[in-house]
């Protein structure tokens, strides 16, 4: 199916925030639009979830409301107390494991030999975002790159680190709390630069030995301000209107308004972003930045959401 065919405004990813939900307004945004940035997406990617989605984005009368919704609700009870702060990646994990997405895959190993053996030193889970720490002494002229962080916990601690495999869809989060001193614990406003391709890691078979697999970020969103406040906005990437791949545009996502369209990363987004999705380059499809008039949505059809 020609899943580019259907069209609908970007009025349908338009999310409403009475107290303190960006965080989850900005993941959920990015990890949908990281679904639908793939050639191979299908209903089934979402599982159980998917008539949730649908509905979400279905959604054209009013900014939809996440805490109104009892999917939400019962998803965050266990996890968070009412009204309070929430941390975005923390979520996206939480998120993750609800709808069990196939085409996500973070298992990751740290490896070492011992002579002739292969020892499993540390290791992630498939549906939690593979962490990256990021520390003032990774930068270059006070920028990092996210390709750079990468190649830094490869070889962290004398060790390989690596994927099991090369997913379709890979979720990393920015670790920008750091020790900077006897009890002192930052957080690092450091660029993070995450728009061209990206080198990723992947072992092959059960040895040390890795193979470097190409991928872009195709969604992300930034915590602006301080750990313990601030606000979460999202980023997707899309493509201009003769699909060039090679001149990303975006959309610039915030509670309560429709997605902004952008030639350049918004200010402060690369200071603030803590989480990323990759998809692997073979399998991306960034859908053209265009003018689209709305459509009625219909259930046996993809909602891609542009801007106009």
């Amino acid at each position: 199916r020609d899943w580019s065919s259907d069209v609908c405004s970007s009025d349908l990813l338009v999310f409403d925030n009475p107290g303190n939900l960006c965080y989850a307004n900005a993941s959920i945004t990015a990890f949908v639009w990281a679904c639908l940035s793939r050639q191979t997406f299908e209903y089934d990617d979402w599982g159980s979830s998917a008539e949730t989605f649908i509905s979400m984005l279905s959604n054209t009368d009013n900014p939809y409301v996440l805490d109104q919704q009892s999917w939400f609700q019962d998803l965050v009870a266990p996890w968070i107390t009412q009204d309070s702060q929430a941390d975005s990646a923390e979520f996206t994990s939480l998120l993750m494991q609800w709808v069990q997405p196939p085409a996500v895959c973070c298992l990751w190993q740290r490896r070492w030999l011992q002579g002739e053996n292969v020892l499993i030193h540390d290791y992630g889970a498939r549906h939690h975002p593979l962490t990256l720490q990021l520390h003032p002494s990774q930068t270059t002229d006070g920028i990092a790159r996210l390709t750079d962080l990468l190649r830094c916990w490869h070889v962290e601690m004398g060790m390989q680190a690596g994927l099991i495999q090369a997913p379709e869809l890979l979720c990393v989060h920015i670790d920008r709390m750091a020790r900077t001193g006897p009890n002192l614990i930052q957080k690092q406003q450091i660029p993070v630069i995450f728009t061209g391709l990206i080198a990723v890691p992947t072992f092959v078979q059960q040895g040390i030995e890795c193979v470097w697999n190409q991928y872009y970020a195709v969604a992300a969103f930034a915590h602006y301000g301080e750990d313990n406040a601030g606000h979460y906005q999202a980023l997707l990437r899309t493509t201009d209107t003769k699909g060039n791949a090679e001149r990303s545009c975006w959309l610039h996502c915030d509670d309560c308004r429709r997605p902004t369209p952008c030639t350049e990363i918004p200010a402060g987004f690369h200071a603030g972003v803590t989480c990323l999705w990759l998809c692997r380059s073979d399998v991306m499809e960034l859908h053209p930045w265009k003018h689209v008039v709305p459509q009625a949505p219909h259930i046996g059809g993809l909602m891609q959401m542009l801007a106009a």
